[in-house]
């Protein structure tokens, strides 16, 4: 057997990447032959184990947001792959490809937001936010978005199995495609067994890229409330200056910025729990890391989270303030985190890599 697995981009050190290189490694294990198509391709900007694989791809830096949508369904509706027994999509856009490559399936992270929001359903706000990021007029906008729409639902019609990546993503996704099933959740691949149990440590750890949608800033402000508690902040983005300044009276609070895996899973391993505070997360790996290696979580009580994490088993889920956070911190002790442990350990191995690309090798005819 030989597949095609066909991406929209590798062009940063994110899930979709993440999930792509897992699958790749088992199907070699397997002995099954594939080659990967990107339409967006920078060996610089991602994971270097790209750069031993066969990977063919339109472009190595993106478009305008608009135009880049346009040009890669256009790209993709072209693309007429022979040889291959079966095809995995990675992507919103690459379902264009769907009409002359097939059999296939799409793993799907959730449907396009600014087609139809975060639940499968536009609303007035989100066509503003969307309106005010592309700085164009209103009339132009709601052409601009029909025709996508338009589109989108006519590959859809092409996709022959869509694996939506958790309960929550496929609730959103039956909003959004009525008249397609979404029959089965392959969960996101977490190398679990590179993350260990080392000891209980006194800090918490957040890990999130440091902008608005992540809500890192109401765990600094938690924080600034319990000098006594200590929380490390790893990641980097648009909000950091921003952060470190709301912090720069907190001599409990310290930012790491971007670290190597290595130390990453150093800091879970050592931590007393994990924080994670950001709304409407598809999945949200960092829980499956944190837990991998015997550490809880504290989480907001929202979306993917609530698949994730067992309240008072593996971790908290919590309210949306910033005194929730701090009534959580207080809780999760050590001695409450370690109790936790053995719970963490094996809630994680349901989330396996293993079990993720079984699942997509469950779908090859």
């Amino acid at each position: 057997m030989k597949i095609a697995i066909i991406t929209e981009f590798l062009y940063n050190f994110g899930g979709i990447e993440k999930s792509i290189l897992s699958l790749v490694k088992g199907l070699e294990k397997k002995n099954i032959h594939f080659d990967i198509y990107s339409g967006i391709y920078d060996p610089e900007k991602t994971f270097p184990e790209f750069k031993g694989y066969n990977i063919n791809s339109f472009r190595v830096k993106k478009l305008p947001p608009a135009i880049n949508a346009l040009y890669l369904r256009w790209k993709f509706n072209r693309l007429k792959l022979k040889g291959y027994d079966y095809f995995v999509f990675f992507g919103f856009h690459t379902i264009a490809a769907a009409k002359n490559n097939q059999p296939n399936c799409w793993w799907a992270t959730q449907p396009l937001s600014y087609l139809y929001g975060w639940e499968g359903k536009m609303n007035k706000q989100e066509i503003i936010e969307l309106k005010n990021a592309y700085s164009i007029n209103n009339y132009f906008i709601k052409i601009y978005l029909n025709f996508l729409r338009f589109i989108d639902q006519k590959n859809i019609k092409n996709v022959n199995e869509i694996l939506a990546i958790s309960e929550n993503v496929q609730k959103r996704l039956q909003n959004a495609y009525p008249n397609k099933e979404i029959s089965q959740i392959v969960y996101p691949p977490v190398d679990i067994k590179r993350f260990k149990y080392i000891s209980t440590g006194d800090y918490y750890l957040s890990v999130s890229r440091l902008s608005p949608e992540k809500n890192v800033d109401k765990i600094i402000q938690a924080f600034n409330q319990m000098p006594t508690k200590k929380l490390l902040v790893v990641g980097s983005g648009p909000d950091k200056d921003k952060l470190i300044k709301l912090a720069k009276y907190s001599k409990n609070i310290q930012f790491l910025g971007f670290v190597e895996e290595e130390e990453l899973r150093k800091l879970f391993g050592k931590c007393c729990a994990a924080i994670y505070f950001s709304k409407g997360e598809d999945f949200g790996m960092g829980p499956i890391e944190s837990m991998a290696a015997g550490k809880p979580s504290i989480a907001l009580d929202d979306a993917g989270f609530k698949e994730t994490i067992i309240h008072k088993k593996t971790g908290l889920l919590i309210g949306p303030n910033i005194e929730d956070i701090v009534t959580a911190v207080k809780y999760l002790n050590k001695k409450r985190s370690e109790e936790m442990r053995k719970s963490c350990e094996k809630r994680a191995k349901d989330f396996s890599e293993e079990r993720f690309i079984q699942g997509i090798i469950n779908n090859l005819k």
